[in-house]
């Protein structure tokens, strides 16, 4: 079956005013599978499906896979989920009006591919309008990973302190609706006239969860169903285009392209995680396909990035010194490692076969022996390039496993990152335990104030309850049928 597309695109090309475009692309919301309060989709979950897509690279050569409009994704009014186009211009109209824009990603978990290619896609797009590289700025107040880094290949992120001094019009949250997982940026957006967040998450972002007083002026763009949020912002960008005095060029396109394309494959496994609907690598595909001549095979380039073969090593339940390293430097790691196996502090691994729970445990020791080891290879590795290295197992324990964890004790505290192949699970941990839980229904975080330990045993203990719950909910189902 050939998936109809172009239908914005080909409005305007026939001479239709782009408010009058998005109107009629708002029409025809059924054959892009927006949801609606008649149509059944729960707004605090992505779609479900019951296999995953296709390969992507063979969706990519397919011609029956025909590629959506970039700019074919539509906000929902966020009450009555219907396509709410006055969204869209009210954001267009104030990113146009400002001169001094803040564009803020998220900190908790470390900025991340999609964060960050939404955040430099939006810049990119600011500057190619014709607003100065001073007046828009990026902020990641964290260490940002390496595959991150990756995308920010002109280096415009900047930290905190770079920017906590001057004066914006406008901030723009991307990636996050919530003041507790932009670390100390809450307090800029709680400065500046206006903000706008656009998300993705299941929680729908408000003054409250912002941290912004009642009366400050507050638009959202959030479609939980939206696999990335780097796919609302393609849509964006491809409408500021439209109306900018001088559409951007290939080379400008090339790059805003680059940084949306790079963030919604990171967030979805390059389309291979469950659940996500069809029409969102239509968009990928039509946005590939329309502004970056480099294709998929550029787009794996700019994302290769790998932890030094001797910090890996290290991070194995049963860690050693590899190579890559000089004998003064092996002796130093050495005397580390030993001082970590006699306290018992390596990387420990809890997966036994049928087990409902896999759970992985990053001790700071290791972590910190890790990260020494990493920068005599390459100095630039930080904790959070680390993290994401053990972060990465998740996904093969969660095929094998109902739920997948990693606890990573880190100043003091210890973060919580939940994987689950059973439906919601993720979501309902993170939930209901630690501080500020959230995320997505089969990816969601938390964190704790204790030992790693008492974490350990409070994912335990929630998971025993957990198997309980589910186990007398299948025996009800059984009855009622």
């Amino acid at each position: 079956m050939i998936v109809s597309a172009m239908i914005v695109s080909a409005v305007v090309g026939a001479g239709v005013s782009m408010a009058a475009a998005i109107a009629q692309a708002t029409s025809l919301a059924p054959q892009l599978a927006l949801p609606t309060a008649s149509s059944g989709a729960d707004p605090t979950h992505h779609a479900i499906s019951e296999r995953r897509l296709p390969r992507l690279e063979n969706a990519l050569k397919d011609p029956n896979f025909e590629p959506l409009d970039p700019g074919s994704r539509i906000p929902l009014d966020p009450v009555t989920r219907q396509p709410a186009p006055e969204i869209l211009t009210s954001i267009m109209d104030q990113l146009k009006e400002a001169k001094r824009i803040l564009i803020v990603s998220h900190t908790v978990p470390p900025a991340d591919g999609d964060t960050v290619g939404c955040a430099l896609s939006l810049q990119r797009a600011l500057l190619a309008m014709g607003k100065r590289e001073a007046e828009v700025d990026v902020v990641a107040d964290c260490d940002v990973p390496g595959f991150s880094r990756t995308i920010d290949r002109y280096n415009d992120l900047r930290a905190y302190d770079d920017v906590k001094d001057k004066d914006y019009d406008l901030a723009i949250v991307v990636d996050v609706g919530e003041a507790a997982r932009i670390g100390r940026s809450a307090d800029l957006i709680k400065k500046v006239p206006c903000v706008i967040d656009i998300d993705h998450h299941n929680d729908q972002p408000s003054r409250a969860s912002l941290g912004l007083d009642a009366s400050k002026p507050l638009t959202t763009w959030w479609d939980p169903n939206s696999p990335a949020a780097a796919l609302l912002v393609a849509s964006l960008v491809t409408h500021l285009d439209r109306v900018a005095d001088h559409p951007f060029s290939p080379a400008q396109w090339t790059d805003i392209a680059e940084a949306a394309l790079a963030g919604t494959l990171t967030d979805t496994g390059h389309f291979s995680y469950d659940g996500i609907e069809l029409n969102a690598l239509l968009q990928f595909k039509g946005l590939l396909l329309t502004h970056y001549a480099k294709g998929y095979d550029g787009l794996k380039a700019l994302l290769k990035y790998s932890l030094p073969p001797v910090a890996v090593d290290l991070l194995k339940p049963e860690p050693k010194i590899g190579e890559g390293v000089s004998d003064a430097q092996r002796q130093k790691l050495a005397v580390t490692l030993g001082r970590m196996l006699g306290a018992h502090e390596q990387v420990k691994v809890e997966a036994a076969p049928g087990a409902s729970l896999a759970l992985v445990q990053l001790p700071d020791m290791a972590r910190q022996l890790a990260l020494q080891a990493a920068k005599m290879v390459e100095p630039k590795t930080n904790a959070s390039d680390i993290r994401e290295y053990v972060k990465g197992g998740l996904t093969p324990l969660k095929n094998d496993h109902a739920i997948a964890v990693l606890l990573t004790e880190d100043r003091g505290e210890v973060v919580c990152e939940i994987r689950s192949s059973a439906q919601g699970a993720a979501f309902a941990m993170a939930r209901e335990l630690g501080r500020n839980g959230g995320g997505h229904p089969n990816a969601a975080g938390t964190s704790f104030s204790c030992s790693l330990a008492e974490a350990a045993q409070k994912v335990r203990d929630w998971v025993a309850v957990w198997e309980k719950r589910s186990s007398q909910e299948q025996r009800q189902g059984d009855n009622r049928r």
